[in-house]
């Protein structure tokens, strides 16, 4: 059977992701965990990408990311019917899929104190906003950008005071669940 499960962040889709491979693989079977990019399978143990995995050919450019919440497909002198119609959901698979909704935010509900549980539900209905279309539009920048808040930004001037710690992020584990 197949399953597209769907939620915003911090819902418990890496969470399901990681019972489910303990599931099976407590049962002596195979489980692949695989992911569009580099970055969601650093979320699930032992995950690949796809494209390695599967050695599919992979051609990538600027237009190769994003979820369907950010963005549609681009095509090129496209229609808004004909973008709708290359999206995944209107693949002749989509049908075939048990869809599977998470909703309730856990990172929400097992916040340590309501000071910090509402940081969180304010961070992630801005999150939703931003990803359903109903955050406002700055036009002064242009009719699809958003100009975020000041505490979000990182200033030029600022950003020394800013540092990625590379080498850490890419020997990131996810804690065992």
């Amino acid at each position: 059977k197949l399953f597209f499960v769907d939620g915003p962040g911090g819902t418990g889709k890496s969470f399901l992701l990681e019972q489910l491979l303990a599931h099976v693989r407590l049962q002596k079977k195979v489980a692949i965990a695989v992911a569009s990019s580099g970055i969601a399978a650093t979320l699930l143990t032992g995950g690949h990408t796809a494209h390695s995995t599967f050695r599919i050919p992979l051609k990538l450019s600027e237009f190769s990311t994003g979820d369907y919440r950010q963005i549609l497909p681009v095509l090129k002198d496209a229609t808004r019917a004909e973008t709708l119609e290359a999206c995944f959901k209107s693949s002749p698979l989509w049908n075939h899929l048990k869809k599977v909704r998470l909703t309730e935010n856990m990172r929400v509900r097992t916040a340590p104190d309501p000071a910090s549980a509402a940081e969180l539900a304010e961070f992630s209905e801005f999150l939703l906003q931003i990803g359903e279309g109903r955050y406002p539009v700055n036009s002064d920048i242009s009719e699809n950008d958003i100009c975020l808040p000041r505490d979000m930004r990182i200033i030029p001037e600022e950003r020394d005071h800013y540092r990625w710690d590379d080498e850490a992020r890419r020997h990131r584990s996810t804690p065992k669940l």
